[in-house]
């Protein structure tokens, strides 16, 4: 018998007592039925590890300003194992996009993670036609100044 069913089965015996008052009965009933209810509740689930592990998972993760250290939710990952294996180059693409888009302030990026997951390959070719307007920097300048050959 677990402590939680003994402690009620001792409030149980106590009520029937004769020397109880009327409000003491009424409450060791109400605690009885207090702990009857907090042995229905839903047990949490087992914590899992589902902490980030591969490169393109932690750059998707540094991308939605989560830790490494901050575990996924189960749908997240089985829409990331979906996108597997994830091109580098097309996720630094969309990185660079969807950075570029925040810095607007009104741009037009995803804003949850299971939203950016399931709607990747989406965001790839936005991030291609970007690429393709937007002139490579040389690490180091700034936007709009020309190089001089």
């Amino acid at each position: 018998m677990s402590n939680l069913q003994q402690s009620t089965v001792n409030l149980l015996l106590r009520l029937q007592e004769p020397k109880l008052s009327q409000v003491e009965k009424a409450r060791l009933l109400q605690d009885a039925m207090d702990m009857a209810a907090m042995g229905r509740q839903a047990k949490p689930k087992a914590a899992t590890n589902n902490l980030p592990t591969s490169a393109a998972a932690l750059r998707i993760a540094a991308l939605f300003h989560r830790r490494p250290t901050t575990p996924w939710q189960d749908k997240e990952i089985a829409s990331f194992r979906k996108l597997c294996p994830v091109d580098m180059e097309d996720l630094e693409m969309v990185c660079e996009y969807t950075e570029a888009e925040r810095r607007k302030g009104d741009g037009i990026y995803r804003r949850d993670l299971f939203t950016f997951l399931n709607n990747y390959l989406g965001e790839v070719d936005r991030a291609r036609q970007y690429a393709e307007v937007q002139p490579k920097l040389t690490p180091g300048l700034k936007a709009g100044v020309k190089m001089v050959s």
